[in-house]
């Protein structure tokens, strides 16, 4: 099929087997993408990857709020929660992960005084059953 580049990561100049993270957040909830990797070597040849069909299943929810938003130094993740271990990443509208914490449902807060000014995607993953909730908030 036809590929688009979705992103450029920088390589890690490494002789050794390195591991590469991208989100894709402009997939589209409910399709199938399909992805490969193209390597650039110095010498100018391109090796590609075997495709990887994926498809995003976004629980879309009301549940997830995010307070306060805007936000300068704390956000806490509000909602009906589960009882366990959650994963919270929050990205940037670029793709790149900016954070990345475990915590327990009693513990989704997290400081985002460090963070540009600009808007985020925040993911949260509940570790046992793998139910994943996103909502965006503004840095100001």
């Amino acid at each position: 099929g036809n590929f688009e580049v979705v992103a450029t990561l920088p390589a890690a100049n490494q002789m050794e087997a390195v591991t590469y993270n991208y989100h894709d957040l402009y997939s589209l909830h409910g399709q199938k993408h399909e992805y490969r990797v193209a390597a650039k070597y110095v010498s100018g040849s391109v090796a590609y990857s075997n495709t990887v069909v994926w498809s995003v299943t976004t629980k879309k929810s009301n549940n997830l709020q995010i307070w306060p938003n805007p936000a300068r130094n704390q956000v806490r993740l509000q909602g009906n929660f589960m009882k366990g271990t959650y994963k919270i990443r929050v990205y940037s509208l670029t793709g790149v992960l900016v954070f990345s914490s475990n915590r327990s449902e009693n513990d989704l807060s997290f400081d985002v005084s460090v963070f540009p000014n600009g808007q985020y995607l925040t993911e949260l993953v509940h570790f046992s059953t793998g139910e994943r909730l996103t909502a965006t908030f503004v840095k100001q």
